[in-house]
């Protein structure tokens, strides 16, 4: 089975509710829309046309062990320190293509019974040195392990000595996702780029402790969620991007294969037509799920047929 997901970045906005002792949050676990385990390549017979019950028990026990239940998720967002991003990104018909950039970056799929995550190249520095990440819409941060790691770190590793561009600050920085799994550094900033695409001064997560099998394949992670979910308290490079103002469109686009299969991709500012056939529904994201906080890609889902 092969999956196309496509998402949209029109407007950036904060919303909260009044708390009388409101949390940081950096004090809220994050949710990963992946997890990262030990995995051995394995290959699978499947048929599109059927249903596999057995497959589907095993996701929801695991998406529901690592972001637990929406009510927890509901009071977490109403916490949230009201952080309010204004985006100079002017909302357009994302079906209509406009002068602009876009790229499209190759993703390997980790499968180990069920697909577990996708990840792929990212650069950092400049000149730029290249390393990899788990791309993941449940969170906003961008992780990322640098070479004085002092545990737990998956290589390539990023020396930040070797980057003329490359700022770093004593601001401490914790990440801890719902399964336990995190990573432990300070806020740094340098230029990132993903398919051909850069954000000259990203803020991110230079970590030197990496724990609770935060490791796998990949060495790093780039959130893709919502400035309100960041840790960082910065900007995601996916919105940095958009308030540039010179990608082709405002939507990113993940093409998964199935059961280890190559061909996987993120599409940033387009969506590759040779992945899908048929048409494209658009649907607006919604917070109210949580707290009227835009934190995730979220859809209203009134029916599964």
């Amino acid at each position: 089975m092969l999956v196309i997901a496509v998402a949209t970045l029109l407007v950036v906005s904060s919303l909260s509710s009044a708390s009388p002792t409101p949390l940081s949050p950096s004090t809220l676990p994050q949710r990963r829309s992946a997890s990262v385990i030990n995995f051995q390549r394995n290959t699978v017979q499947a048929d599109n046309k059927v249903f596999n019950a057995e497959a589907a028990r095993k996701e929801r026990l695991r998406v529901k062990g690592k972001y637990g239940t929406i009510n927890d998720r509901v009071q977490a967002a109403s916490h949230s320190t009201k952080r309010a991003l204004k985006t100079v990104a002017e909302p357009f018909d994302i079906k209509t293509k406009r002068a602009g950039k876009e790229g499209k970056d190759p993703l390997i799929n980790v499968f180990d019974s069920i697909d577990v995550l996708y990840y792929g190249p990212l650069s950092v520095g400049t000149p730029p040195q290249k390393t990899n990440v788990d791309f993941d819409t449940g969170s906003s941060d961008l992780v990322v392990p640098m070479s004085n790691c002092r545990g737990g770190c998956t290589g390539p590793l990023i020396n930040s000595s070797k980057s003329t561009t490359f700022k770093g600050t004593r601001t401490f920085f914790s990440i801890k996702y719902q399964d336990e799994s995190g990573a432990n550094g300070t806020v740094a900033t340098d230029a990132v780029t993903v398919a051909g695409l850069t954000v000259a001064k990203q803020a991110f997560g230079a970590v030197n402790v990496e724990f609770g099998g935060f490791s796998g394949p990949n060495a790093g992670l780039l959130g893709l969620g919502f400035p309100d979910n960041a840790v960082s308290n910065s900007k995601p490079f996916f919105t940095n991007l958009v308030e540039s103002g010179g990608l082709a469109s405002n939507l990113f686009s993940f093409f998964m294969s199935r059961g280890g299969v190559d061909g996987s991709e993120l599409c940033i500012g387009c969506v590759n037509s040779d992945k899908f056939s048929g048409d494209i529904d658009y649907h607006s994201i919604d917070p109210s799920a949580t707290g009227g906080v835009q934190l995730y890609w979220n859809i209203p889902l009134w029916s599964f047929l």
